[in-house]
């Protein structure tokens, strides 16, 4: 970098910070700015959606107006950088690595923090025979980018070794920094809710909460609940959350018969997260991939206990058989964990202090800091102890 002037620090996601989002990732980035706005920084955030505006340190620049087009956001932060970061030196953290495009340049330092396997999308985007097509060249364009930035950063040791794989020799050259999505403990903790009382006529929740998308692998969920129900016919099973399958997941549950036994809660709003979360008896994860699910230590923080596939980092938060169970993706062996969990009468209370000493590592403080580090050593200080 240069010395002209102190360097300027910009965040780069294609949501608003200063709207609740309930997404893992949207909470997530949204939580790194203000914890790195406690720790004495001030920043750029480049996003989609809403006004311009400055809250105490962070500076809000709506870059394109919606979040759906990933293109037209990049094409827009371009402009963003030529207006408000122009010839200063910068650090740019951006978090989805093409967004690292538009800021690759000599007076700009940038590190991509990488959430999760970038291309298992493409078989239900594209379909399989053009997938086929698309990537060689998406993968040329991803490899291209991870030699030009900076710094480097995976959510858990499931996303590097993914990335690693994939580009080889490549990426095994270059160090990648491994630091967690993050809960706020002081948020999350064990409490009394009855947020599903009423709605459930008091009978006890097992709970999914996230995306309706195909990753999340939805239809072993209800293959696993049509077994669940029939050795636990008073259990009930809550789906909150929206996306692009919901009409269909609510067919499917008519089709099956299970539409007794499953509600589609919708979104919670990120308020109620923890009172829905501390209502339920477990939280249930059945996805074909993730990087650091952000629900499962919300949960744990809890004192809720979660079944979970063996995806992303949960293997290192889960301690199977106390705080959880981790099963292959089958239906029969998930129902039997959830029936299994459902007999614990382990308190809220040993869970949750069970699981804090492995949470600790993603209080926003714990990964303000291990940023913030890698700022300071791109020519952005900020201390730590601010």
């Amino acid at each position: 970098m240069t010395s002209k002037q102190k360097p300027i620090l910009v965040l780069v996601y294609q949501t608003n910070p200063f709207v609740e989002g309930q997404g893992g990732g949207v909470r997530y980035v949204k939580q790194l700015a203000l914890a790195i706005e406690g720790k004495g920084g001030r920043l750029f955030f480049f996003g989609a959606g809403g006004k311009a505006e400055t809250r105490g340190n962070i500076r809000y620049i709506p870059v394109a107006n919606s979040t759906d087009n990933t293109l037209v956001f990049m094409l827009k932060c371009l402009w963003a950088r030529w207006r408000y970061i122009g010839a200063q030196d910068a650090v740019v953290h951006v978090h989805r690595l093409y967004f690292a495009m538009p800021f690759l340049g000599r007076s700009i330092k940038c590190i991509a923090t990488l959430h999760g396997r970038t291309f298992t999308v493409f078989p239900e985007r594209f379909g399989l025979s053009l997938s086929r097509i698309v990537f060689p060249f998406f993968k040329f364009i991803e490899g291209w980018l991870l030699s030009r930035v900076d710094q480097i950063v995976a959510v858990s040791a499931d996303v590097q070794e993914q990335f690693q794989t994939r580009h080889g020799a490549r990426m095994r050259s270059r160090k990648i920094s491994i630091i967690p999505s993050m809960v706020d403990l002081s948020a999350f903790g064990p409490k009394e809710s009855h947020y599903f009382t009423e709605l459930m006529d008091n009978k006890p929740v097992c709970l999914f909460i996230g995306r309706l998308a195909s990753v999340k692998n939805l239809p072993l969920l209800l293959d696993t609940w049509k077994i669940v129900i029939q050795h636990k016919p008073d259990t009930r099973l809550v789906i909150a959350g929206d996306g692009e399958l919901r009409e269909q997941l609510q067919q499917t549950i008519e089709q099956m018969g299970l539409s007794e036994s499953v509600a589609m809660l919708g979104q919670v709003s990120p308020s109620s997260i923890v009172d829905a979360i501390s209502d339920a008896k477990v939280l249930l994860l059945t996805s074909h991939h993730e990087a650091s699910p952000t629900v499962v230590k919300e949960a744990l923080s809890c004192g809720i206990p979660v079944v979970s596939t063996p995806v992303g980092d949960v293997a290192s938060v889960i301690d199977d058989g106390r705080t959880g169970r981790i099963v292959a993706p089958e239906a029969e062996k998930f129902a039997e964990a959830i029936m299994d969990v459902l007999g614990w009468d382990t308190q809220k209370s040993e869970i949750a202090s069970a699981a804090r000493p492995v949470l600790a590592s993603c209080a926003p403080e714990h990964v303000a800091d291990a940023y913030i580090a890698i700022y300071n050593q791109l020519g952005f200080e900020i201390k730590s102890d601010q």
